[in-house]
């Protein structure tokens, strides 16, 4: 086995292990919105109006905008990482690979 096929392994192994702490924190975070507030996230409404937001509705807001951030940082960093292997693959392509691929475009 190939020392690059065992780090490729570990990386996957590592990003498996990322997602499932990931979700282990998700669902005790929604345990302890439940015991706070006596509400599940999943099961949460907006408000229709100011006046109807309370305490509890501040709660479900400020967890789910902690998510929205996460995912969308998951997002950023998954594109860059997509960037970095698009850079590798032209990085690697000759003079003469270039010019054919720009041919059959």
């Amino acid at each position: 086995v190939s020392t690059q096929s065992t780090w490729v392994r570990h990386a996957a192994y590592l990003g498996v292990k990322k997602q499932a702490v990931k979700i282990a924190i998700q669902m005790w975070e929604d345990e302890e919105l439940q015991k706070k507030t006596g509400v599940r996230l999943d099961d949460w409404q907006l408000p229709a109006s100011s006046k109807e937001f309370g305490d509890v509705d501040y709660e479900c807001v400020k967890l789910k905008l902690k998510r929205n951030d996460d995912a969308i940082a998951h997002r950023d960093e998954r594109i860059n990482k997509l960037e970095e292997m698009l850079d590798q693959l032209r990085n690697g392509l000759t003079d003469r690979d270039m010019v054919g691929n720009a041919a059959l475009r």
